[in-house]
Parts: structure tokens; C-alpha cells; sequence
């Protein structure tokens, strides 16, 4: 999760959809990561 926080949006978007699934939830609450971004990139 650490790795989250590091990397701009625009990777996250690009992200495979797979490593998103791997990384707990919970954690992905705790980044500083706008919901609306986790949705796109969903």
C-alpha cells in the first residue's frame, strides 16, 4: 500500500485492474486517494 502513495493518479488509472484487487480495501481508505479516482480506475 505504500506504493499508493508515491504514484500519481494517472498510474493508478493506468493500473491493471488485477493489482488493484491484491491491495486490501482497508488500505485503500487510508491513501490519500480520492474515491472518485478508486471508481475510474475500477
Amino acid at each position: 500500500a505504500l506504493w499508493l502513495a508515491p504514484v500519481p493518479r494517472s498510474a493508478l488509472r493506468l493500473a491493471p485492474v488485477p493489482r488493484l484487487a491484491l491491495v486490501p480495501w482497508p488500505a485503500l481508505r487510508l491513501a490519500p486517494v480520492p474515491r472518485s479516482a478508486l471508481r475510474s480506475a475500477r
